[in-house]
């Protein structure tokens, strides 16, 4: 078993002689400094979309914008942000067969968040759906005429007419149901396609062929743990439930060829509860099976390769985050990135057999690069390329002992800036 202390040497304003040109951060450098996020190639591998946070000091926030980014010539292209500078941007998916994607924002800061879809080609932004709640998540199947989204159920007519005369009052951590929409691109119209006495979570489609998702009997946070994974046949209109073990699955997807499914799940071998998740295999009417279940790894997200004979694992092993590829039938797990690092916000596209993640170390928050065909990660992104030539960082080391049990203890020493040898500094820990 692994665990991780963080060890915070106090702070000094003091740059090491020499060392002129840089500083080190104030605190209006942290609460200004850009993150990078929610990040796409589109469908042939050219563009890259992602999200870079800017600081309105005005309204006191952060605020997401998108960034889009000719792979293939390092160009910057325009990216379709809104004039206000308070409405967020956020969850792009590329269209399956050409240069355009979707996304969530608001049209208005007081209005339920919609979906946009915008055409690089043409460069022309246009909102598609204009329902009376918000939509909270879009995923494409094959068909590229259509796209599904999840959405909140909404009120009655006379429930919303109590409301807005002060005669009601919604009971406490009661959230509305959620409900699998699919919108049809010819027509231009939404239709309700999953719904009724019971609410969705972690919705995906498997093809052109079926939708899986995990169904809760509501949306409160307790009623995630009575969760079950569901496929639901597009052609024959039938559903099919995988599981029936009241653990709180989240992200299940469909192999391949649709034999097997595999989900992330907080239980042991016996399914009782466990402090690391896990990746669970199984064959419909067949037992789960935990993957990597004996190793001090914590599953954060996972994939289907192409052929469907094994999966990728982004997994958590204290202080650094790594990407496996593990083999079903031999369990051999093979480490794809190695380094002093934190490998996230990491998606993997079967169709183009190409990884792409954010990595951070000690001495850059993150930018994002990307990955053929389980080859050597190259750099998409240079927000953080000078990072280290700007700015006077702490040394960062990794350190190790045994606890009264025998169990490993890892932890994070963070010497201050301006550290010498011989030289007594305070220390605060940090826990986790």
């Amino acid at each position: 078993m692994t665990r991780f202390v963080a060890l915070l040497l106090s702070f000094s304003i003091c740059a090491p002689i020499g060392l002129a040109e840089k500083r080190p951060m104030s605190p209006i450098d942290m609460v200004e400094m850009p993150r990078l996020g929610d990040a796409a190639l589109s469908y042939d591998g050219r563009y890259l979309l992602y999200e870079i946070s800017s600081t309105n000091w005005a309204e006191n926030e952060k605020v997401g914008r998108y960034q889009l980014l000719d792979v293939f010539t390092g160009e910057q292209l325009p990216a379709p942000n809104p004039e206000d500078e308070t409405v967020d941007v956020r969850a792009a998916v590329w269209a399956p067969d050409r240069n355009a994607f979707l996304f969530l924002r608001r049209p208005s800061e007081d209005e339920s968040v919609q979906v946009f879809q915008y055409d690089v080609d043409t460069q022309q932004r246009q909102q598609l759906t204009d329902l009376d709640h918000s939509v909270s998540s879009i995923f494409w199947g094959a068909d590229p005429s259509r796209f599904y989204f999840i959405a909140r159920a909404q009120k009655s007519k006379l429930v919303e007419d109590q409301i807005d005369a002060d005669w009601l009052i919604e009971p406490y951590d009661t959230p509305r149901h959620r409900e699998i929409w699919t919108y049809d691109l010819k027509t231009r119209t939404s239709e309700k396609l999953v719904a009724g006495e019971f609410s969705i979570r972690d919705a995906y489609a498997h093809g052109a062929q079926a939708i899986v998702f995990v169904k809760v009997p509501n949306h409160t946070l307790n009623a995630s743990h009575h969760g079950e994974v569901v496929v639901y046949d597009l052609e024959a209109d039938q559903y099919s439930v995988w599981t029936q073990n009241d653990y709180r699955e989240s992200d299940p997807k469909l192999s391949p060829d649709g034999s097997m499914i595999a989900y992330i799940a907080t239980v042991n071998e016996t399914g009782d509860p466990y402090y690391e998740d896990k990746v669970f295999v199984q064959r419909r009417g067949q037992a789960a099976k935990r993957v990597m279940g004996d190793q001090a790894f914590e599953a954060l997200d996972f994939a289907w390769d192409r052929a469907g004979t094994g999966l990728f694992i982004l997994g958590n092993t204290g202080l650094r985050s790594d990407l496996y590829h593990y083999t079903l039938e031999t369990g051999e797990v093979a480490k794809i990135s190695n380094g002093a690092h934190r490998v996230t916000d990491w998606v993997y596209d079967p169709d183009i057999d190409t990884h792409l993640a954010r990595i951070e170390t000690s001495d850059s928050p993150g930018d994002f690069f990307f990955s053929s065909q389980n080859g050597a990660f190259e750099r998409l992104t240079d927000v953080y390329v000078e990072w280290a030539k700007n700015f006077e960082l702490p040394v960062q080391e990794a350190v190790q002992w045994s606890a009264r049990d025998g169990s490993e203890i890892e932890g994070l020493l963070v010497f201050p800036i301006g550290y010498r040898d011989g030289q007594s500094y305070p220390l605060v820990t940090i826990t986790h």
